[in-house]
């Protein structure tokens, strides 16, 4: 994950001027934070159900 400054900066530019590169730059710095909670609660779930909704999840509050 990216540092809070430059995360801080690329949510700035977004709320500005919301652009595909910039979503999908946010998304990207932040994956690994999403993939952290599914390993932690995918005990005995799917864990490719669990990817799916913890990325669509993340696209959809950025």
């Amino acid at each position: 994950m990216g540092d809070d400054r430059s995360t801080e900066k690329l949510l700035r530019q977004y709320a500005e001027a919301p652009t595909r590169r910039l979503r999908n730059e946010i998304v990207e710095a932040h994956m690994g934070l999403a993939m952290h909670i599914v390993k932690r609660y995918s005990n005995g779930a799917d864990s490719d159900d669990l990817q799916q909704v913890a990325l669509l999840g993340l696209v959809r509050a950025v």
